[in-house]
């Protein structure tokens, strides 16, 4: 079936890390050397009546050092090759295409840490045209578009503009405005606007570096990579609606995306994060009409896929884009003409500002809050003695303050120890978090005099504070422990549970002034939405978050599950502490 979508001077973008760079022939590839590949290639240019069995006996030679199911991808692998054979697709390897063309755009840095290009340029499409470190996807998704689908009725060329690096992972490398090669990845798309270029899909193939994201940056990012992912295409949509030229789409919803979903991972250690990553991709493709999902996860058994995997999934992705074509989509009402400029940079998560990147600085007036009179809570069978600590009656008609950070956050853990110094004596009455969902969780806070840094594993030096639940308000939203800003939660609110005391029960937390206090809230599950901070700009103490009554430290660490789990920081807290300066009851 011809594409019919597809005009003269068409760009498609390859984007992602070492598996798009493509290693077939290198010293990092399956075998570590080209003898695979020749093999490989001379048994379907020679097509002898056995070249089934000569094809299997070569492609399970080089995958036998995998242990793990060598048997059925050399079957796979036979069984796709010989498909494509006898299509037509594996026919003249060494004649380059007559309109197929791809470049090869790799970031790099020089000794001064700023951002360079390196790039082949543009030239006809073979497996040795050097548009990668070895030929990857670009080779038969361009075979299978020129020879196949009707490219090679076009009297111009079409081009894979490939655009990626090895190692690397979404925020910090590619996020729009944040990683440190959005800027190159922007200008390979802008540099190509004009001229009757007119791009026409993007290729992902990415995910293996936030499976280890836990042990390198202390951070599971496997955990948000939905989110970072969508972000991601959603600005490169619109740097490529607004490169192409008018007409080409109607809104930037419309250009398709095909994802390469992370395949087999051989580091069994990483299998739960690296399902989590498969699992964000298939969930952005079956959310998005114009998305389409490749697996490969029956192909190699190697970190960087082998020769005859990349001629599969070239295909596999040729077939998906076609489906990608055929999605529905409707345009928003505001975005059915061309953009008169290109949206610089993206905001990492959705933000209350309405500025290019989030503040961190929020405003510090203080909210005052009339309050009304209360009555101490007692759940049923509450047994509480004189030497106890009891929840007390806010007080009537008093003044109540909130202090906030920013909910702003695109990372999520289990725990996060905060740092609070006082100007004035006041008493805490409510947290507010910034949580990853709308379910009941349960959830610990702890405090202690003087900082966290130092105390991070040592429970004993730490007070447990409050233990219940919280219901979570969802992302960029205030879910409320205690009293917060003018909403206080009682155990009234809970008409079908008498025993569930929840996020309604908060001891008040008397502060004198002048001093230093940490607070750890604790979840058992990676709930939590914190913000990063850790970029020499971020970290000068000039960014904390300060009135005349208290000061929220910017410098505060995300800790990972327990009190083993280790502890990374600068990171900065997403919440708000509800307090009062004064208030007419003490505990008892």
């Amino acid at each position: 079936m011809m594409i019919s979508s597809i005009t003269a001077d068409d760009l498609f973008l390859l984007s992602g890390q070492s598996n798009m760079d493509g290693y077939t022939t290198t010293g990092q590839s399956l075998t570590g050397n080209a003898d695979y590949w020749i093999a490989m290639k001379s048994i379907l240019t020679n097509g002898d009546s056995n070249m089934t069995d000569q094809l299997y006996d070569v492609i399970y030679k080089a995958n036998s050092s995998r242990k793990n199911g060598t048997e059925g991808v050399a079957s796979t692998l036979t069984n796709e090759l010989m498909h494509l054979y006898n299509q037509g697709l594996l026919n003249d390897l060494d004649t380059p295409l007559k309109f197929g063309k791809c470049s090869f755009v790799t970031p790099k840095k020089n000794i001064n840490n700023e951002l360079k290009q390196v790039s082949g340029g543009s030239v006809p499409t073979s497996w040795d045209s050097n548009c990668g470190y070895s030929f990857g996807h670009e080779f038969m998704l361009s075979r299978t578009l020129e020879l196949q689908m009707g490219m090679n009725e076009s009297s111009t060329t079409f081009e894979m503009v490939k655009h990626s690096r090895g190692g690397t992972s979404i925020y910090k490398h590619w996020y729009p405005g944040i990683g440190e090669h959005w800027q190159g990845l922007q200008q390979t798309i802008r540099e190509r606007t004009g001229h009757g270029n007119n791009w026409k899909g993007l290729i992902w193939h990415q995910g293996s570096q936030e499976t280890n994201s836990l042990k390198r940056f202390g951070e599971d990012r496997s955990l948000t990579y939905l989110g970072n992912m969508t972000g991601l295409i959603r600005q490169l949509r619109q740097e490529m609606y607004a490169a192409s030229e008018s007409g080409t789409w109607q809104c930037k919803e419309e250009i398709p995306v095909v994802v390469v979903q992370l395949g087999y991972w051989p580091n069994q250690r990483r299998q739960e994060t690296a399902q989590r990553v498969r699992d964000a991709q298939a969930e952005y493709c079956s959310n998005d009409p114009k998305s389409q999902l490749v697996q490969s996860n029956d192909l190699s058994r190697n970190f960087h896929y082998d020769a005859a995997s990349f001629l599969v999934t070239g295909n596999r992705i040729a077939h998906a884009y076609q489906a990608a074509l055929k999605g529905e989509v409707v345009c928003p009402g505001d975005e059915t003409s061309q953009p008169q400029q290109v949206i610089s940079s993206y905001k990492p998560s959705s933000s209350k500002s309405t500025s290019s990147q989030p503040s961190l600085r929020p405003s510090t007036t203080l909210t005052s809050i009339v309050t009304p009179t209360t009555t101490i809570i007692h759940p049923p069978g509450d047994k509480t003695t004189d030497d106890e600590p009891k929840l007390l009656p806010f007080a009537s008609a008093s003044e109540t303050k909130r202090i906030a950070t920013i909910f702003d956050g695109t990372y999520r853990n289990f725990g996060f120890m905060l740092d609070i110094r006082t100007k004035k004596e006041i008493t805490i009455q409510g947290i507010e978090l910034n949580l990853h969902g709308n379910s009941d969780y349960a959830v610990e806070v702890y405090t202690k005099m003087g900082s966290f840094k130092g105390s991070e594993s040592d429970e004993e030096a730490w007070e447990l504070w409050y233990n219940g639940t919280v219901t979570g308000a969802g992302l960029d939203s205030e879910s409320c422990i205690g009293k917060c800003g003018a909403k206080e939660r009682t155990d009234d609110d809970d008409d079908d549970d008498d025993d569930d005391d929840g996020d309604m029960r908060l001891l008040l937390l008397d502060l004198p002034a002048n001093e230093t206090r940490a607070l750890y809230v604790s979840f058992q599950e990676a709930v939590l939405v914190y913000s990063s901070n850790d970029d020499d700009e971020n970290n000068d103490t000039s960014l904390d978050f300060e009135n005349d009554d208290v000061e929220l430290y910017a410098d505060g660490g995300v800790k990972q599950k327990g009190w083993d789990g280790k502890v990374v920081h600068p990171r900065l807290f997403n919440g708000a502490l509800t307090y009062e300066t004064k208030r007419s009851g003490e505990i008892i």
